[in-house]
């Protein structure tokens, strides 16, 4: 990868600065959510003690239940969210780069979803443990998807524009092979033109910052046209 363009003092601080402000936003959204969780409790409970006919109230509890399943929802992400920001030392199921990549994609799940990109998921079993902080494997995980993510978006842009149709799909490969295991994303270009300035690596600053992470670990981060791997080490 290119190193020509290395994140600045200004990049590095704005990104310190949403951190922190991500930690007050998480608080406030957390308020709202749980007031409308409690105000729909509250309706469904009234529904079904008044006098409406049993068709109409049927159709108000069920509304009301999409509601609460969707607050839910987002408490549930946001509650992600907030540990990731934390960094809480809470356990995950696996310390393997299965284990850790599970925990990240419930977290970038609904954003991949928004953007119309449907992701396909081929894993491996009986992974070993995976050497380093998997904190900081979280991190890598995430620049990596996000990466891919971006790829995909400007790729499905340029075709609508275009006219022509493109699917917008991540494929991602999880698996172990002589001592390192690795996550492999792979997408389509479709008819995208050979000129791939708008997607160098070297204008993604996390990216950047990654790569450099994983060769600090031993590992490697490689980028070609349609795919982006990630090798860390298992643990000796």
């Amino acid at each position: 990868m290119d190193h020509k363009d290395q994140p600045s003092q200004e990049e590095i601080l704005h990104l310190i600065a949403l951190k922190e402000v991500f930690g007050g936003f998480a608080h406030d959204i957390a308020q709202p959510l749980n007031a409308i969780g409690i105000a729909c409790q509250i309706m469904q409970l009234k529904i079904e003690r008044s006098a409406l006919p049993e068709t109409e109230r049927g159709f108000l509890l069920q509304r009301l239940e999409i509601v609460s399943s969707q607050v839910q929802k987002a408490s549930d992400i946001l509650a992600r969210f907030s540990a990731f920001h934390r960094q809480d030392k809470f356990p995950v199921e696996r310390q393997d780069i299965a284990g850790i990549f599970n925990k990240i994609f419930k977290l970038m799940e609904q954003q991949l979803s928004v953007r119309g990109i449907v992701v396909g998921v081929e894993s491996q079993e009986g992974f070993s443990l995976v050497q380093g902080d998997w904190q900081v494997i979280e991190g890598l995980i995430v620049q990596g998807v996000a990466f891919a993510r971006d790829t995909v978006s400007v790729v499905a842009r340029w075709h609508e524009k275009s006219g022509l149709a493109y699917v917008k799909r991540l494929d991602v490969a999880l698996a172990e092979v002589e001592g390192f295991q690795s996550m492999q994303v792979t997408w389509d270009l479709g008819q995208f033109p050979d000129d791939l300035k708008s997607l160098e690596p070297s204008l993604h600053t996390g990216l950047l910052v990654a790569e450099s992470i994983v060769v600090g670990m031993g590992g490697r981060l490689e980028v070609g046209k349609t795919d982006l791997k990630i090798s860390l080490p298992t643990q000796a």
